[in-house]
């Protein structure tokens, strides 16, 4: 996961800048707390060694502390 917004547009924004950096990014809508909120997910990986890798180059090219989660 990049990032986490109650905005849709700053969640589009940020996919799109991933995606021209060639990253394959999704927005997954998300309820929490009663709120909408927006996730900026990179991937699928089927290895957890690869997202690893993945969740480096967006904290070297963009300073971005992404998160690895299993996803269900």
């Amino acid at each position: 996961q990049a990032g986490s917004f109650s905005s849709e547009q700053n969640a589009l924004r940020l996919r799109d800048k991933l995606r021209q950096a060639d990253f394959v990014t999704q927005v997954e809508k998300a309820r929490v707390g009663g709120k909408s909120h927006y996730r900026v997910r990179v991937g699928p990986f089927l290895e957890r060694a690869e997202a690893e890798k993945t969740r480096k180059q967006l904290l070297d090219k963009f300073t971005i502390k992404g998160r690895v989660l299993s996803y269900p």
